[in-house]
């Protein structure tokens, strides 16, 4: 049978109510710090497909020469592999952070659901797929797409 300790109690209470008291003040990122945001993640992400590439290309596999020549005809596979890979690295990095990338690492913002919760893997991945919807880029001008189609929002984190 389980004992009680009630300093664990009003530790577990007191941690609660810092959550709560910052899912009231939650903060919404600027225009400016989302851009910013958008920018240095997109420097991050071709980075990373850079070593990737490099690593499996080094391993002594042809498969990105395929796929990046310019004689493969039609770019299916260019495409898929690209959309894949941009799938994949943002909902992981997301996903591995609690809502962080890098841009948001360096603005001081987190992604949070509506409600102030954590997102899950399913809403990073969610996130991460509305990103690919053309122009959906330009919707960062007012609520971009992959907030407002997945319940979640950009906020200044406050600790």
């Amino acid at each position: 049978m389980p004992v009680n300790d009630p300093y664990t109690e009003q530790q577990q209470l007191a941690s609660l109510s810092e959550e709560l008291n910052d899912i009231n003040n939650f903060i919404p990122a600027t225009t400016g710090a989302r851009f910013l945001n958008l920018l240095i993640d997109f420097v991050a992400y071709y980075l990373f497909l850079i070593i990737v590439i490099t690593i499996i290309t080094s391993a002594g596999s042809d498969f990105f020469a395929f796929v990046y020549s310019e004689d493969s005809g039609d770019k299916i596979l260019y495409i898929a592999f690209n959309y894949t890979f941009f799938l994949f690295y943002y909902t992981a990095i997301e996903g591995l952070t609690k809502g962080r990338s890098a841009g948001k690492y360096i603005t001081g913002t987190r992604v949070v659901r509506k409600d102030g919760s954590v997102p899950g893997w399913l809403d990073f991945f969610q996130r991460s797929l509305c990103r690919i919807v053309p122009f959906e880029v330009f919707s960062g001008f007012g609520t971009p797409w992959h907030d407002a189609w997945t319940g979640t929002q950009v906020v200044k984190v406050t600790r």
